[in-house]
């Protein structure tokens, strides 16, 4: 792609045929503003530098994707000596039993020197959730958070890296940082309204905040400190008639069963499982899925992998396009490339050739026990809907 963003003759051709009238009026607003979106990107990719710089740009794409790449990496490395915690083992009874097992299974456990034992933790979001919720040792949640808190060496050397060369990037093709360069084009178009709307929204809800955050110190009855937060509201809820947590008995499949009959209800779109073809997924555990509309026709799909395993990147929950849809039988062919289509998602309607949208869902739930059923929580069954309401916008966000 850095290739082709900095194609100067590719460039030309569609400036000359953006700015001849002639040719122009014979594009459809679609086209009219697929040109114009690739017009903007040719020219924040530097195709007006000179040769020197055009060179320095790519060098400076090539860097920012190589530490974006390294900064994901750090997220699946082991955790460091300094990153895990020794937590005493009954500051565990204040968590539902189910987390604690799930918790205590995961970890470690040992005596220390006073005679008492200690679990070895490696703070995830799983266990940061319960401890931080439902712990009552203020000095436990502590020592909790700022271990899950603190990011690797390599993660934050990668950060700080890929910022450095962003602003570097949006200088040399003459921009003020690399949030004027992506702004631009966009509804915020700079910096400074995304930070006159911030003040102003901190503004409308600083009357709120501030009596929440009264709320919480009288309920401690001293300052409240970032891992206080969940603990003192889930006080608060269950002191105001709340319910108390939910087991995780939420069976994965009646999930996905219960999300394709609303989806089916709204949009007339269900979702329906898939064997997948040899080598078509990365793992065991992820489930395919296929969109189907009213009329039987295949819409997309989605490939689901919601339980950590360790060898799996910790990106929490996340909705990723693998393929996005678009039609692809006008398409240029260009010497030396593979389209590498899947015949699974082509389709032809209308006498045109589409490319379905292929979306894969990530999520981090604590992986089932050996021969147990896959059971969620209600925060699990959250974040689930959440996330396939992304998918399912990759699904009817499709272009005739």
């Amino acid at each position: 792609m850095n290739g082709l963003n900095t194609h100067v003759g590719l460039y030309r051709k569609l400036v000359e045929v953006m700015d001849d009238p002639a040719s122009s009026k014979m594009f459809s607003q679609v086209e009219w503003e697929a040109a114009l979106s690739f017009r903007r990107d040719f020219e924040r990719s530097g195709i007006h530098l000179s040769e020197k710089a055009h060179e320095q740009f790519v060098r400076l794409s090539a860097g920012i994707h190589e530490h974006s790449r390294g900064f994901l990496r750090a997220q699946s490395l082991p955790l460091t000596k300094e990153q895990t915690i020794d937590v005493p083992l009954d500051h565990l009874r204040w968590l539902p039993s189910y987390a604690a097992m799930e918790i205590l299974q995961a970890s470690q456990s040992h005596k220390h020197a006073d005679g008492k034992t200690y679990v070895r933790l490696e703070p995830d979001d799983y266990a940061a959730h319960y401890i931080l919720r439902d712990c009552e040792d203020e000095g436990t949640r502590e020592l909790v958070f700022r271990s899950w808190q603190r990011g690797s060496s390599e993660a934050v050397q990668s950060l700080e890296a890929m910022l450095k060369q962003r602003l570097d990037l949006a200088n040399t093709v003459g921009y003020e940082s690399f949030g004027h360069m992506m702004l631009e084009d966009k509804m915020a178009k700079s910096p400074s309204h995304v930070n006159e709307f911030l003040r102003g929204l901190a503004t409308h809800a600083s009357p709120r905040w501030t009596a929440v955050a009264q709320s919480l110190k009288a309920t401690k009855g001293s300052d409240v400190y970032p891992w206080d937060r969940e603990h003192l509201v889930s006080r608060q809820h269950l002191e105001s008639g709340a319910l108390p947590s939910l087991m995780p008995y939420f069976s994965l499949g009646r999930v996905i069963l219960g999300l394709s009959r609303v989806f089916k209800s709204l949009y007339g779109v269900e979702l329906r499982a898939a064997i997948p073809q040899p080598g078509e997924i990365w793992h065991p555990e992820v489930r395919k899925l296929e969109a189907i509309d009213e009329q039987g026709q295949l819409l997309g799909l989605v490939y689901s992998d919601v339980f950590a395993r360790p060898s799996k990147s910790h990106v929490g929950a996340a909705h990723f396009t693998s393929r996005c849809a678009r039609r692809i039988d006008d398409d240029i062919s260009v010497s030396g490339s593979d389209a590498g289509y899947s015949s699974q998602t082509v389709v032809e309607r209308d006498g045109k050739k589409f490319q379905l949208p292929v979306v894969v869902l990530i999520c981090d739930f604590p992986a089932p026990s050996e021969g147990a059923p896959p059971l969620l929580t209600w925060s699990n069954v959250e974040t689930i809907f959440h996330e396939m309401g992304h998918a399912i916008h990759s699904m009817l966000g499709q272009n005739g």
